[in-house]
């Protein structure tokens, strides 16, 4: 059984835990009474450090959350979510993602034949922002239906 552990701070699949640091105080400790016992406690100091667990992360020492499935990111996720979707679904999902995350647009009057045009619109087969009085896609080169 694998287990993979993760860390909620670094937010990463962390492939070697660490031990958890000890602290200055129980450094001092150790070094007195290893001192009081002419060195025999120095044995025991090697066997109990030896036998801590690592649990810790290597970069932030904050504990380690263990499993036994490998833990995917939300990248990860999305490229599974979108390998199963047709190519109108992963447009409708981007477009859709595109207007959740920006600000709405207000309405621009442009000049053309007195008629009211909105400034962008989306292209129907990648989903990207584009002009409305754009032939082409400029980010995937296919032709839009003039009423689009």
């Amino acid at each position: 059984m694998a287990k993979y552990a993760y860390c909620d701070i670094c937010k990463k699949e962390i492939t070697e835990p660490e031990r958890k640091p000890m602290v200055t105080f129980h450094k001092v400790i150790w070094v007195l009474v290893i001192i009081g016992t002419l060195g025999i406690a120095a044995i025991a100091f090697i066997i109990v450090y030896a036998n801590k667990p690592k649990r810790y992360c290597s970069t932030c020492f904050s504990k380690l959350r263990f499993t036994s499935e490998p833990i995917k990111s939300k990248k990860e996720e999305e490229k599974e979510i979108m390998a199963n979707l047709s190519s109108k679904e992963k447009v409708m999902r981007k477009s859709g993602k595109a207007k959740a995350n920006k600000r709405p647009r207000e309405k621009v009057e442009l000049e053309q034949d007195d008629k009211d045009v909105e400034a962008d619109t989306i292209c129907e087969f990648c989903g990207e922002e584009i002009s409305s009085s754009d032939k082409r896609c400029p980010y995937c080169h296919s032709t839009l239906k003039k009423g689009y």
